[in-house]
């Protein structure tokens, strides 16, 4: 099997002079990663040793992921500053590559240090398939982060089958308008080298207005978005826009709600919409076919990668019969190495079925006799009203379904006497006083949020999903002032 050194060597050669990623071309891109390489090497460093790049989002951080691996080290991407010490001392990093100066108890270096080495006479690292690549952070939106170790043969499996299922190929141009250290942003590079195709990095990535003269200028033909992305910049398309070039729009990271996937496809009638689902954990699950009928489309989140397989169980881990609603375990070669340094919680997860390895997602879905998969709720993301514990998808779905509303968010706050309570931010025409019997009889009166706020827009975090944090602290703070 390859790994990602053994592909870029390749395509360095097949794609010598073709773009790869922004303004580098294949060739630069494999030689600013030997330059950057030999800088890694300068300080000492040995196989296996963890790097944490703290990445702005721009393409020399792709160079620094590369030069990692062909020192044969280990690469972190780190996108908050607010979290990146505890990241370097979780992942015990020898060394930090920024475009910035930064302060922190390890040696750094800028990646403009690392691009003008001289490589002659340097040999990179000899990577196997079961050497590690990358760690992951989880973006801890429902539990605390964790390192999610990532060997090159499940990235390259995880990657091949993406590729696969939908339809990549070395003439497609993708956007990048999302984080670098999310695994959704960073496989887009990886996908993209496997087949020599082009990348542009979205370095604003969080100003959506400059969406659509991105896709125009640079001939964006894949836009990989979330469901809060499309949200804000599907409304900004305007008449005389040229995105004729864009031909699919993929989506995953929070609820894709039907009302969004037409509003996708009345804006941009040309394209095919794409939602996906996975975690983490072993990156993508399922994706939606291209043939598949509408009202699958419109309510699933499409069937297993090939050559991976999933199941529906109960608690006792057995399968349930076809339609029932359980816990979804997942198998296959995408399935990641488990957690750094954290044993316990490894064991909890990643498990042995059968003498099978296996991801306990810890989802609750259902799957149909046609193998289509359909998202209920996550066990670890559920909201809390008068110690009752209720599903935060059942609510948003529902709220979503009043006339006039948009977007919906629930979190939990604290009210003035320190109870949990469920406020519901939205988008729309409805008004906050009529909200709350306009969520009856779908929701129970016990589900139905204590209050509602409405905004023009939702706030996103850096993964470009709902910045649930942020609302329950302005809710709190809003009910606490009166």
């Amino acid at each position: 099997m390859d790994t990602l050194l053994s592909v870029l060597i390749k395509n360095k050669n097949e794609y010598s002079d073709k773009l790869a990623v922004n303004q580098y071309t294949y060739q630069q891109l494999y030689l600013k990663s030997l330059s950057c390489m030999v800088a890694i090497r300068s300080l000492g460093t040995k196989a296996r040793d963890r790097i944490v790049i703290y990445t702005t989002n721009i393409p020399e951080d792709i160079i620094a992921l590369y030069g990692i691996i062909m020192a044969g080290c280990i690469s972190v991407l780190v996108q908050d500053e607010a979290s990146l010490q505890d990241i370097v001392n979780d992942c015990e990093a020898v060394m930090v590559i920024s475009s910035k100066s930064v302060i922190l108890n390890v040696p750094t270096l800028t990646i403009w240090q690392c691009m003008n080495m001289d490589i002659n006479d340097c040999g990179v690292y000899p990577v196997n398939e079961e050497d590690i690549a990358i760690i992951v952070y989880t973006s801890g939106s429902t539990s605390a982060k964790k390192g999610v170790v990532e060997k090159h043969r499940n990235i390259f499996f995880a990657a091949s089958a993406i590729v696969k299922a939908l339809g990549i190929a070395d003439t497609d141009r993708i956007l990048v308008a999302l984080p670098l250290s999310f695994d959704y942003g960073l496989y887009q590079i990886f996908m993209s080298v496997m087949v020599g195709a082009y990348v542009y990095i979205s370095q604003d990535y969080r100003s959506v207005a400059k969406r659509t003269t991105e896709i125009m200028e640079n001939r964006i033909t894949i836009f990989p978005a979330t469901p809060p992305l499309l949200f804000s910049w599907l409304p900004l398309i305007r008449d005389r826009a040229d995105l004729s070039r864009l031909r699919m729009i993929t989506s995953t990271g929070e609820y894709f709600s039907a009302a969004l996937i037409r509003q996708a496809m009345n804006v941009l009638p040309h394209i095919r919409v794409v939602p996906m689902y996975g975690l983490t954990e072993c990156k993508r699950v399922s994706i939606m076919p291209p043939d598949a009928p509408n009202d699958k489309l419109m309510h699933s989140v499409g069937i297993c990668l090939p050559q991976t397989s999933a199941i529906i169980v109960g608690p006792d881990l057995e399968p349930l019969p076809v339609g029932k609603s359980g816990e979804l375990i997942v198998f296959g070669e995408h399935i990641m190495s488990g957690y750094w340094n954290k044993e316990e919680e490894t064991k909890q997860v990643f498990i042995r079925r059968h003498n099978q390895y296996a991801l306990k997602t810890g989802d609750i879905m259902r799957m149909d006799e046609d193998g289509f998969l359909y998202f209920s709720f996550r066990n670890t993301a559920f909201l809390k009203q008068n110690t009752i514990r209720i599903s935060t998808k059942k609510v948003e779905t529902n709220i979503l379904k009043i006339e006039g509303i948009t977007e919906a968010c629930a979190v939990n706050y604290l009210d003035v006497d320190q109870i949990e309570k469920i406020c519901c931010f939205y988008v729309g025409e409805a008004n906050e006083k009529d909200m709350k019997k306009n969520c009856l009889p779908a929701l129970e009166v016990y589900e139905v949020p204590h209050k509602f706020l409405k905004l023009n827009a939702l706030p996103m975090s850096d993964n470009m999903k709902y910045d649930r944090k942020q609302m329950s602290e302005w809710a709190s703070n809003r009910i606490a002032s009166g």
